[in-house]
């Protein structure tokens, strides 16, 4: 299937949002922008965007951190046998705490932003 019917398709299942009833983050032709305002500074004439939901970029977990000890450590010894697990736990926790401003946006195809119904 090629992008251009993919891309109709989507707009035509997604739920249409007046830019007046959106405050975020959009996506339009591969590039993230704050808002429709900084999108139609960057782009004339532009129709619609996909609507974006916002995740943290970074987050670490005690279970990650483990499997990357056992994969280091010689056959037969596991992460179970490290000292100071607890505390690497409290720091993990400060870290994701520290970072949780750090977001990344992915696309929501499911909410077409209309930046400029008459561009239609």
């Amino acid at each position: 299937m090629s992008d251009m019917i993919l891309e109709a398709e989507r707009f035509d299942a997604a739920k249409h949002i007046s830019r007046d009833d959106y405050h975020g983050a959009v996506y339009s032709d591969g590039v993230y922008y704050a808002s429709c305002d900084d999108l139609e500074e960057a782009v004339d004439g532009i129709a619609y965007a996909w609507a974006c939901t916002s995740g943290p970029a970074i987050s670490l977990s005690i279970d990650q951190i483990s499997m990357i000890i056992d994969d280091e450590l010689p056959e037969g010894i596991h992460g179970g046998y490290a000292w100071g697990m607890d505390e690497l736990e409290i720091a993990i926790d400060n870290f994701n705490s520290a970072n949780k401003r750090l977001l990344c946006w992915t696309p929501d195809y499911t909410r077409a932003i209309m930046v400029n119904e008459v561009a239609l």
